[in-house]
């Protein structure tokens, strides 16, 4: 029980989970508080979004979440997904028309024998 709250250590740990601080500060202010900024992200698990006329520049993060973030797997590449796609559609649409041309060719020989013969 953590003193004088009636909870475990476990349901403060959690309650501080959910309770993750999001800060966003401008970068004129954030030059002049950059130790309390550190400081924020570093020992309270905090997040500092650094903007610059309301555009969000950059974060600031703990380790803890950096680790958290490189354990995830990778964002797969839109565009080289795309590029993927669309050779693996080009090559079985070239080798249906390679068969196809194919079977033509086997046919023709037939066709011009059998109109021999009848003819």
């Amino acid at each position: 029980m953590s003193p004088g709250t009636g909870r475990t250590a476990l349901e403060c740990r959690a309650r501080a989970a959910l309770a993750l601080k999001e800060y966003e500060i401008e970068v004129t202010e954030a030059r002049k508080r950059f130790a309390d900024i550190l400081n924020t992200a570093a020992y309270e698990g905090g997040r500092v979004v650094v903007c610059r006329r309301g555009q969000m520049l950059c974060a600031l993060i703990s380790i803890k979440d950096l680790r958290r973030l490189r354990e995830l797997p990778p964002e797969p590449d839109k565009y080289a997904e795309a590029e993927r796609f669309w050779q693996e559609g080009k090559r079985a649409l070239e080798e249906r028309l390679r068969r196809e041309a194919e079977e033509r060719r086997a046919k023709e020989p037939r066709e011009f024998e059998a109109a021999e013969a009848a003819g």
